[in-house]
Parts: C-alpha cells; structure tokens; sequence
C-alpha cells in the first residue's frame, strides 16, 4: 500500500514526542491547524487506497480512547480527543461509516477503567480489546441489512 502524502506531511512536522499534544492546556484546536490537516490528508490517502480494494459501505473506521480519555492523568488532566474528531471528518468525505466506541465502553468499563489496559500504559489490554470487538459485533448486529459473508 502506497501513501504518498504520508511521509513527507508526516516528517513535517513531527516533534519526536509522541503525547506533545495530548495533555497540554494551553494549546487550543485552532493552534494545530496544521498538525491536524497533515492528519487529515494522511486518512485522505488511507481511504482513498482503501476504497480501491474494498467498497465503502463493508468500511468502519473504529476510534477508541486511551485510557487518559476516561481518567485523569495525575495532575487530574485528561487527555483532549483530537483524533476522534478527524477521522469522523474523514469518514463523512469518504463516505465510509464512523463508530467512536468510546461511550460504549465507559459503559463497559463500569467506573473499573484501568482493569481494561495495560499497567503504567495508555494501550488496551486483551480484556480493553474484547470488549471493544463485542461493541462493534453490537453495532453491526443493528446496522448490518445482510450478514457478512
């Protein structure tokens, strides 16, 4: 799979640290202008890709939270949801389904938000992954017009 955008808007800007952007309180939406269309244009080329092997509708983007979107960090911050809000701009260009499974598992999860990721990690462990690959057999279950083959 070729993308051409993805390297060189990628590198651009890239500051080495991974979370510059997550937690901090002084930058605004509007400060990552750029960071967020180079974002963009890389879902741009994914789906564009994407979509001349597979038909748009067997698509679903699937967003997910990071364990500092559902409790604080230690300082009490969480982290802001840049990416979410991207990739449903992404999908509605593409015309692709979007699923942001993030209020159905802060259900899942029942208040227990760490039992689902890895210790001193922002990942999913395999139970934060179960979880989120039943909410998606549940959200297909009730848009699906014909089952998958």
């Amino acid at each position: 799979m070729v993308m051409p955008n993805f390297r060189k808007g990628y590198f651009s800007w890239w500051g080495g640290g991974v979370l510059q952007y997550a937690n901090r309180p002084d930058l605004r939406v509007e400060d990552l202008t750029r960071e967020l269309a180079v974002f963009g244009t890389n879902l741009d080329d994914l789906l564009t890709v994407l979509k001349q092997h597979v038909a748009p509708e067997r698509i679903l983007l699937v967003t997910h939270p990071h364990k500092h979107h559902l409790i604080p960090e230690a300082d009490g911050r969480f982290w802001r949801d840049l990416v979410g809000p991207a990739v449903a701009e992404a999908a509605a260009r593409h015309g692709v389904a979007h699923y942001d499974v993030t209020n159905d598992l802060r259900q899942a999860f029942a208040g227990r938000v760490a039992d689902f990721y890895w210790p001193e990690d922002m990942h999913f462990d395999s139970m934060g992954w179960r979880c989120t690959g039943i909410a998606c057999g549940r959200l297909r279950a009730l848009t699906a017009d014909d089952p998958v083959p």
